[in-house]
């Protein structure tokens, strides 16, 4: 059965709203007696009761749910997000759980869709591994690796095999409820915040393209993005600060992890603090990256995607009303982002049609890329192919065997010299 379910302010504010203990308690049974029954696996059982009763986290938890009832035997479809990372902040004995469920379902579903699932799981296993025990030569973490390899390749098989038939690539996010009124009020809040607690910020992004082409918010928008630079911020004390001002509620501080190799070609791993989201009381959200400076250039990334701009100096705009700071070069900043940004486009997917992402050196980037070649194989070849390009030019994966077969490169995260096929693209071009 397939039921699609739009995002409801009143639903978003009771998700991201503290919640008391005579709440968090049935609530919290009821989650856990609904995963028990839709993975019969009672560690995730545990971890859902544990998300919702010990830490409060109602919205992380629903879209737990939304998934479980989509890849269990109920098949209800409670959520357009296909690229969702399901398994983050889970624990390696809950992954291992989560890795039973799935392949039990895997008959019930289409052929690939549980091999990005599963992908997905051993790339959050590796980051799991690498946090305890961050040295590539550790058992446990080759082990892991290795694990993530054997699921990439299987993933590339069906992309060869078995690609997705969709007609489109389904939204990433629910934008119902991004109301203007509501747009602003949250945004002169965090203004007021960010200026009481001493913080310089700045906008970015589509809340910039807003700003210059529209000359306010864009109207398809479903959140606010913000910037502050790495020097001199403390992320973990502004999100305590924020939370202590009671307009806003931040509970997760997104960590990037990142295999980098030295100039010996030694993997090194490499874990910053890059992002945070604020729900506001009235179900706005702000999205806050931490940008980092290297030579001439400016990044900012997720937990799983980077974006790199040329180095920008701020200047003053207005935005409904609020003064805020932003890129002063405006034009190169959003060409760099969107490509011809001056023309308006609705159905823009940030999968496909954002310019300056790249890959970040760790399996789930990797796997969530992956994923996207699957669902877009068919339905946009072009966009693709930019993908798997992506891939190959990073030297995550380079083909192989029969025409159009691919492979995951054994080396990418390890500390093995990457194969002449890994260092070069699929035209033979050197990765750079």
């Amino acid at each position: 059965m397939k039921i699609a379910l739009p995002r409801r302010v009143r639903l978003s504010r009771f998700l991201n709203m503290h919640h008391s203990r005579w709440t968090r308690l049935p609530l919290g049974g009821l989650m856990w007696l609904f995963t028990l029954a839709a993975t019969a696996e009672p560690v995730l059982a545990r971890e859902m009761a544990r998300r919702v009763i010990v830490q409060d986290q109602f919205h992380r938890a629903a879209r737990r749910a939304s998934f479980y009832a989509r890849r269990g035997w109920m098949r209800l479809n409670l959520s357009r997000d296909m690229v969702y990372v399901f398994c983050n902040q889970m624990t390696l004995p809950e992954l291992a759980a989560l890795r039973r469920f799935l392949t039990r379902r895997e008959t019930a579903h289409p052929p690939g869709l549980i091999a990005c699932d599963l992908a997905y799981v051993s790339g959050m296993a590796v980051l799991e591994e690498a946090a305890q025990a961050p040295a590539s030569g550790s058992p446990a973490l080759t082990a892991a690796l290795e694990q993530f390899r054997q699921d990439a390749d299987r993933v590339l098989e069906a992309i060869r095999l078995t690609p997705a038939d969709l007609p489109e690539l389904p939204e990433e996010k629910d934008r119902d409820g991004f109301a203007l009124d509501r747009a602003a009020q949250a945004l002169a809040d965090f203004a007021r915040e960010m200026a009481a607690i001493g913080a310089p910020w700045f906008v970015l992004s589509g809340t910039l393209l807003g700003i210059v082409r529209e000359g306010g918010f864009l109207a398809h928008d479903y959140d606010i993005d913000a910037g502050i630079m790495a020097e001199g911020a403390d992320p973990a004390a502004l999100r305590a600060r924020l939370n202590a001002g009671g307009r806003f509620r931040c509970t997760d501080l997104e960590w990037q992890t990142s295999f980098d190799r030295d100039a010996a070609g030694r993997v090194r791993v490499t874990r910053r603090p890059v992002f945070m989201k604020a729900a506001h009381a009235n179900g706005t959200y702000i999205d806050i990256f931490v940008h980092y400076r290297e030579g001439s250039t400016i990044w900012h990334a997720s937990s799983l995607f980077r974006w790199d701009n040329s180095d920008f100096t701020l200047t003053g705009y207005d935005l409904a009303g609020t003064p805020v700071q932003g890129p002063a070069e405006a034009d190169r900043y959003l060409t760099e982002n969107y490509g011809a940004w001056r023309i308006p486009v609705t159905e823009f997917n940030s999968a496909l049609d954002t310019t300056n992402q790249s890959v970040v050196r760790n399996p789930l980037s990797v796997a969530i890329f992956l994923r996207r070649i699957w669902m877009a194989e068919r339905s946009n070849p072009r966009g693709a192919e930019a993908l798997r390009r992506a891939l190959a030019r990073g030297g995550f994966i380079a083909p192989t065997g029969p025409e159009g077969a691919w492979r995951a490169v054994p080396g990418a995260f390890a500390d093995a010299p990457l194969s002449a096929a890994a260092a070069a693209g699929p035209d033979g071009a050197t990765a750079r």
